[in-house]
């Protein structure tokens, strides 16, 4: 499976381990992360912690809170590496996009996201979005 960073690596995953070990690469410079093609699992690093989105034949989500750490990051990484989807169980997730109702043309790949430069974005806009919905929480 195919395992994309920020700083432009590609690395074919076959393996557990060899997924944890390129996850350590993650850090401010190094600050987001997509596993899969089609269907994947992304996250993005901020000085808070982790946020993750996901795209499968249900539509796009996204966690709700965004301060998970690596290892957190690790552990779901591997579950969806291994076909295991209890990972979808072990944080909260928000839908924020459609489901298999698109059309081709409307959707995309973390691939064509990644090349656009557009997937930083996307995560930093979900990021975003997250910190104002915490914060409006607290104001109430």
């Amino acid at each position: 499976m195919k395992l994309e960073f920020a700083d432009g690596r590609t690395v074919n995953i076959s393996s557990k381990e060899q997924l944890v070990k390129e996850l350590d690469s993650l850090n401010h410079n190094n600050d987001f992360a997509v596993l899969g093609d089609t269907d994947y699992i992304q996250t993005s690093y901020s000085e808070s912690g982790f946020l993750f989105q996901y795209r499968d034949s249900t539509g796009m989500y996204e966690s709700i809170e965004y301060n998970h750490d690596l290892d957190t990051v690790k552990d779901i990484f591997a579950d969806f590496l291994e076909g295991d989807s209890s990972w979808k169980d072990s944080i909260k997730w928000e839908r924020t996009g459609s489901g298999p109702d698109k059309t081709a043309s409307e959707t995309s790949t973390a691939s064509d996201l990644t090349r656009s430069g557009s997937l930083k974005d996307e995560l930093l806009k979900a990021a975003k979005k997250s910190a104002l919905n915490w914060i409006k929480k607290k104001i109430r």
